[in-house]
């Protein structure tokens, strides 16, 4: 199974001879069949069939909504166990599937409302077509999950008319030639190559993917507040375990920042209890610096207080010993007489 991605940089494709020609070919060396099942034989020893299915079963339901095991971390999972062998190749299929079906109880945090008319600003194309993806499956007519997967999975078998309806529902450009559309709705999904994997899957992955750094999409029903309000903390405190975690969200989105969690936690509750006691420890060097500078500050005060005690002495001193020197002088005088 394919996860193949597209540029994440390129916007909207050129409408020119040029374009067109380079899509064209870009098309042709994809082949109709890039997204494919394998037809590779298993291997020598077959598992039996049900306990793969339990065993991806179990992995797709690792899903954790508003949690660190996000789409792109359960995905990459599945991804891994298919390296082991052939059979657990074509079981991870099963898998996939699965995985796309629990996303649709993820809750992800819809992207802000599109402008009406763009024009050619990056960010405003980028937020119609994440919209576009959001709204998926979109209207009945267009055939539900059934008709991306297809879409995905064998683009040109479609007609000029029906891509058009589909580039335009994902907030695309819809003029150019097929070749050129087939690969910008490829690219809306994230994809360079056509794919058997579900489209309710890549939409998630998509979205939780978005670097728009002010569309983070958080999922659950608190909408990722507590791992946001967590990261936040730790970032603050300096935590070895969030270095680098701006990169990772501006590369990556949300899978960046979940993935830099998970390699130090593995569970919400452990990523809490870690910030409480980070932050608790901050307080206490917080506290701790505190009072060192208000004892410094004490002891310069007192320091201070005791410099001028002294100089206000020495010039009592010296008032004194000049009202001697008078008082002697005056003496002196009335000694001598008139």
């Amino acid at each position: 199974m394919s996860f193949t991605k597209a540029r994440s940089d390129s916007a909207e494709p050129m409408s020119s001879s040029t374009s067109a020609e380079a899509a064209a070919a870009a098309l042709k060396a994809i082949g109709n069949k890039a997204g494919k099942p394998s037809d590779e034989k298993h291997g020598s020893v077959k598992l039996p069939d049900t306990c793969l299915a339990k065993i991806m079963g179990y992995v797709a339901n690792t899903l954790e909504p508003g949690g660190l095991r996000g789409p792109s971390a359960v995905a990459n999972e599945l991804a891994n166990i298919s390296l082991v062998c052939w059979d657990f190749y074509h079981a991870t299929k099963a898998g996939f599937i699965a995985l796309g079906e629990a996303t649709g109880s993820l809750q992800q945090a819809a992207p802000p409302e599109p402008a009406v008319n763009p024009g050619r600003n990056a960010n405003a194309l980028k937020i119609r077509q994440l919209h576009g993806l959001y709204t998926l499956p979109g209207d009945v007519k267009l055939g539900g999950w059934s008709f991306w997967d297809q879409v995905i999975l064998d683009p040109t078998s479609f007609k000029l008319p029906e891509l058009k309806e589909a580039a335009k529902h994902l907030g695309m450009q819809v003029t150019g030639t097929k070749p050129e559309l087939v690969l910008r709705i490829l690219s809306a999904f994230g994809l360079a190559a056509p794919t058997t994997a579900p489209a309710q899957l890549l939409r998630a992955l998509a979205l939780e993917r978005s670097t728009l750094p002010w569309y983070r999409c958080w999922d659950g029903a608190d909408k990722g507040n507590r791992i946001a309000a967590a990261v936040a903390t730790l970032h603050m405190v300096r935590h070895p375990s969030v270095e680098g975690y701006i990169e990772q969200a501006n590369s990556k989105g949300v899978a960046g920042i979940r993935a830099l969690l998970l390699k130090s936690f593995s569970s919400v509750a452990q990523l809490t209890a870690a910030t409480d006691a980070a932050a608790a420890e901050h307080r206490r060097k917080q506290a701790e610096e505190n009072r060192a500078r208000q004892l410094a500050y004490e002891a310069q005060q007192a320091a201070k207080r005791e410099q001028q005690a002294r100089k206000r002495a020495a010039k009592q001193a010296k008032l004194v010993a000049q009202a001697q020197q008078r008082a002697a002088a005056l003496a002196a005088g009335a000694a001598l007489g008139p």
